[in-house]
C-alpha cells in the first residue's frame, strides 16, 4: 500500500506569499509548490485578485478619479506635476565603457 502525503500550504501562508511578505527560502519553497500544484495556483490566483481589489478600494487617487467620472486630476494638477518632475535635475547616463575608465556622469539642470 503506497501513502500520500500532500503537503498544501495553509491559505494563511498563501497570503502572506501573495503580499510578498515571505523570506527568501519560504517564497522559492511556495512558488515552487505551485509550479506543481494545480489547486494551490488557483487559491493563489483567487488570494491575489482579492488582494488587488482590496487595494484598488482603498486607493484615495481611484476614488477620486470614480467619483469624477475618471478623472482623478484637473488640468491645473497635472501642469503642475509635469513642472516638478521636469524641474528637476536630469542625470544623463553613463555608457559602460565610460563607466569602466572613471568617466563621471553629467548633471543637466
Amino acid at each position: 500500500m503506497t501513502t500520500q502525503n500532500n503537503h498544501h500550504p495553509a491559505e494563511d501562508l498563501l497570503r502572506t506569499f501573495c503580499q510578498g511578505q515571505l523570506s527568501t527560502g519560504m517564497s522559492v519553497a511556495i512558488a515552487a509548490h505551485l509550479e506543481y500544484c494545480d489547486d494551490c495556483r488557483s487559491a493563489s490566483g483567487r488570494i491575489n485578485a482579492e488582494l488587488a481589489s482590496e487595494w484598488l478600494a482603498s486607493d484615495p487617487v481611484l476614488q477620486s478619479s470614480r467619483a469624477t467620472g475618471g478623472k482623478a486630476f484637473e488640468s491645473a494638477d497635472a501642469e503642475a506635476m509635469l513642472v516638478n518632475i521636469t524641474s528637476r535635475p536630469q542625470i544623463k547616463s553613463a555608457s559602460s565603457s565610460d563607466s569602466a575608465i572613471g568617466v563621471q556622469a553629467e548633471l543637466h539642470m
